[in-house]
C-alpha cells in the first residue's frame, strides 16, 4: 500500500504542476485526507521511511497549497489554471464565510 500512496502523492503533484488541474489535484487530497487513510499510521510511518521526499513533499508543500486554495488564496497559484479550485466559490454562493472556517482567522 505504500507504493500506491506514494505514486497517489506524485498524481497530487503532477495535477497541481503540470495540468494545473486544480479541481482534480483537490479531490486526490481530499482522499489523502479521509479519516480512513490518515489513520494508517504504519502505511505513513512506511512512506516516510522508503519515500521520504514524498511525505515532505505531501507535508510541507501540498497540504499547505490545499489549506491555502480552501482559504480562497489564489496568490499561490503560478500560471493559469486548466480547471480552478471550486470550493471557496460555492462556499459563498451557500451563504458560507471561507475565511471564517480557517484557522488563520482573519488577515490584514
Amino acid at each position: 500500500f505504500v507504493v500506491y500512496l506514494h505514486k497517489i502523492i506524485l498524481l497530487a503533484q503532477a495535477l497541481k504542476e503540470h495540468t494545473h488541474n486544480l479541481y482534480s489535484f483537490s479531490a486526490v487530497m481530499k482522499a489523502l485526507e479521509m479519516p480512513q487513510i490518515v489513520r494508517l499510521e504504519m502505511t505513513w510511518r512506511a512512506l516516510r521511511r522508503n519515500h521520504t521526499e514524498s511525505a515532505v513533499l505531501f507535508e510541507k508543500k501540498l497540504k499547505p497549497f490545499m489549506k491555502s486554495l480552501n482559504e480562497g488564496d489564489d496568490s499561490v497559484v503560478q500560471g493559469p489554471a486548466a480547471v480552478p479550485h471550486l470550493v471557496p466559490l460555492l462556499m459563498v454562493m451557500e451563504g458560507e464565510d471561507p475565511v471564517e472556517n480557517s484557522d488563520r482567522g482573519c488577515q490584514v
